[in-house]
């Protein structure tokens, strides 16, 4: 379990002079949990190491919001991965009959549909294999009291990439 304090950036797996490979063949790892406290942000600072050319690295960031300063082991079923809308939206008109009773709005054509699934942060394939990826992105945590990183190799199968994952949290 890592507490952090807010705006401090701290080291979740690796570190900037010693990455960590990432399993062989795909499998993912989890990260160690992260207890959020009251951070409504969190900025996740990736480097990747790709080791082979056409390297990716996926990771899927799991949260949770149990209660409490337990550990959850990453296979519980308490962790859900964060969606992301992809960007599509088509009109929908519901089924005459499928809302409630008394509801004071109609049920066609004004509804947009849209399309959520969850969030795979993929890297860019590595063009040389000595070419270091570093990059930052931003997650709304505001819901969550816990959460992980799983993180896999998804390119070159027998030569995985290394990673350094480190965070900051913030209430902004």
């Amino acid at each position: 379990m890592i507490t952090t304090g807010k705006g401090k950036r701290k080291n979740l797996v690796g570190s900037s002079a010693a990455f960590t490979a990432c399993a062989a063949a795909g499998a993912y790892t989890a990260s160690a949990e992260v207890q959020l406290g009251s951070a409504r942000r969190m900025t996740l600072f990736i480097g990747v190491d790709p080791a082979a050319v056409g390297n990716i690295v996926s990771l899927i960031p799991i949260i949770s919001a149990e209660e409490g300063t337990a550990v959850v082991g990453a296979t519980d079923n308490v962790w859900t991965p964060l969606g992301v809308w992809d960007g599509t939206v088509t009109p929908g008109t519901l089924t005459a009959g499928s809302l409630p009773a008394g509801t004071d709005f109609t049920v066609a054509p004004n509804f947009a549909r849209t399309l959520y699934r969850q969030l795979d942060i993929r890297t860019e394939p590595a063009v040389n294999a000595t070419d270091l990826q570093l990059l930052a992105i931003r997650l709304d945590v505001a819901d969550a009291t816990k959460i992980r990183i799983l993180y896999a190799e998804a390119g070159v199968v027998g030569t995985p990439a290394s990673v350094w994952l480190s965070y900051s949290l913030s209430n902004g």
